[in-house]
């Protein structure tokens, strides 16, 4: 059988190109939508634009590593409150990169004394706060709500946004001499460790009473199952499930069984 040639008209080619074309813009569309979701609202902070971009901004900065699992896995929501705040102008949601050596990022996570990773901070870029709460979406944008709303207060624009109060204090500290705040810095220092050192001790001597409570609370656990034998209550209640029967256990002296009984009764056979 032969296959006849089908030429090739001009409406199959146009067909053809029009194909082509769909498949074509198709191809662009998919690229720019994937350039758009990769695209990312989160600020990268370097050594180079870093003030330029916390100047007068309430932060919410991630210092990670690449290689981080627990980065990689906050990455998504992290992108997700970034854009959120996009052209925020009282917040910034930025990341940190500390193994980025050309750009300086290895320089900030050093100065902000940043040892694991991923550290979150917030408030003024310039004295900020260690985030602690959960790296999920809703958490942090809850969060982000309630604290970047608000240009934070500091030396630099205590006139515009510190209260009142808050810029007497700025307002003394400034007057005083490196010495003397040094002094200060060093009086408080050490309230905290004594503060550390008692909290501690109060912790140890808690866990030797838990520890004392609980050694009295399995005695007496101890001695409240073997003075009611409820080792062999358990037992018995295990097998409540049925009527017990006892004559299922036979002494072990009991030599008449019924095999013993068949016997007997051919051999009365026999004899008669």
């Amino acid at each position: 059988m032969m296959i006849g040639f089908v030429p090739t008209t001009t409406t199959t080619i146009t067909r053809r190109r029009q194909n082509v074309s769909f498949a074509l813009l198709w191809l662009l569309q998919f690229q720019q939508q994937v350039l758009s979701a990769s695209a990312s609202a989160v600020v990268v902070l370097t050594a180079n634009n870093f003030v330029d971009n916390v100047q007068g901004k309430a932060v919410f900065i991630k210092f990670f590593a690449p290689w981080c699992g627990h980065c990689k896995s906050m990455k998504g929501d992290w992108e997700k409150v970034a854009a959120d705040w996009e052209g925020s102008e009282t917040g910034l949601v930025g990341e940190v990169d500390c193994t980025d050596e050309e750009g300086g990022g290895d320089l900030l996570c050093e100065e902000y004394g940043v040892e694991s990773f991923p550290t979150v901070m917030h408030g003024d870029a310039f004295s900020p706060e260690v985030y602690e709460d959960e790296r999920d979406y809703e958490t942090m944008s809850e969060f982000a709500k309630k604290h970047l709303t608000q240009v934070p207060c500091n030396i630099h624009n205590m006139n515009t946004f510190c209260p009142k109060d808050t810029k007497t204090v700025l307002q003394d500290l400034m007057a005083k001499s490196r010495e003397e705040l040094e002094a200060m810095e060093v009086e408080i220092d050490t309230e905290l460790a004594e503060a550390e050192v008692k909290y501690d001790e109060q912790v140890e001597l808690i866990n030797e009473q838990y520890e004392q409570i609980l050694s009295e609370y399995n005695a007496k656990l101890t001695k409240i199952r073997d003075e009611r034998h409820y080792k062999w209550l358990q037992m018995v209640l295990a097998e409540s499930d049925e009527p017990l029967n006892l004559g299922d256990f036979k002494d072990d002296n009991d030599d008449d069984d019924d095999d013993d009984d068949e016997n007997d009764d051919y051999e009365s056979k026999d004899e008669l």
